[in-house]
C-alpha cells in the first residue's frame, strides 16, 4: 500500500493541474497508481529500472492516452489485417501523444 501511495502522490506532482482541476488530478493520480502498481502486472508501475517520477509519469500518460483521447477508439476501429501495418499503429499513437501533451497543457497550472 505504500508504494502504491508514494505513485499516487508522483502522478500529483507530474500532473501539475491548476487548482480549478484537483478533482481530476486527484481521480487520475487515483486510477493510474491503482492499476500501475499492482504487482506482478508488468506495467510501467513495477519497474525498478525507472525512478519514481518517470514511472508516474508514464504511468500518467498512459492512463490519459486511454481516458481522455481518442486512442481506444481508433484502435478498435482499425482492421483487424491493419494491426500488421506498424505505420497505421505508430500514427495512431503519435496522435495520442500529442493529444495528451494537449490534455495536460489545457488543465496545468500556468
Amino acid at each position: 500500500m505504500r508504494y502504491r501511495e508514494e505513485l499516487h502522490a508522483a502522478v500529483l506532482a507530474f500532473l501539475g493541474f491548476a487548482p480549478e482541476h484537483a478533482a481530476l488530478a486527484e481521480q487520475i493520480a487515483s486510477d493510474t497508481a491503482a492499476r500501475a502498481a499492482v504487482v506482478g502486472s508488468g506495467r510501467v508501475g513495477r519497474t525498478r529500472l525507472l525512478s519514481l517520477e518517470e514511472r508516474a509519469r508514464l504511468a500518467a500518460r498512459a492512463h490519459i492516452r486511454h481516458r481522455f483521447t481518442t486512442y481506444e477508439d481508433k484502435l478498435n476501429r482499425m482492421p483487424f489485417a491493419a494491426w500488421d501495418e506498424d505505420d497505421l499503429y505508430r500514427e495512431i499513437k503519435g496522435a495520442a501523444h500529442e493529444a495528451v501533451d494537449d490534455f495536460l497543457e489545457q488543465h496545468r497550472s500556468r
